[in-house]
């Protein structure tokens, strides 16, 4: 059993959603690309590299991390892509001369 698991989510689930807001991509390319650098190092020779991940993290935590990771990069992104595609089409809005003097006679300076 790890310790604070709660903690671990929040940390998971924070690092989703600043990777989302500031880079605007899905974070699983780096979860894949740490993956691949944590299997070089495992079957490399290199102790040194190796213990300090060892003692830093463990299976459960950095698994428990990774997926809250995800979840909330993949919110974030879909919010950020809707919010996107809803307000893609309102532009400049032009007042015509119609509406423009129909506010005038009701008094609503514009």
């Amino acid at each position: 059993m790890i310790k604070r698991p709660l903690f671990m989510i929040a940390i998971g689930y924070i690092l989703g959603i600043l990777w989302g807001l500031y880079f605007k991509t899905s974070i699983v390319l780096f979860f894949g690309l740490c993956a691949v650098i944590g299997t070089i190092l495992k079957y490399t020779k290199i102790h040194r590299y190796r213990q300090y991940f060892k003692v830093v993290m463990n299976k459960k935590v950095l698994i428990i991390i990774a997926f809250f990771a995800v979840l909330s990069n993949t919110i974030t992104i879909v919010q950020n892509n809707s919010y996107e595609n809803k307000y893609k089409g309102i532009g400049k809005v032009e007042m015509s001369r119609h509406h423009y003097q129909q506010s005038k006679r009701k008094g609503v300076l514009l």
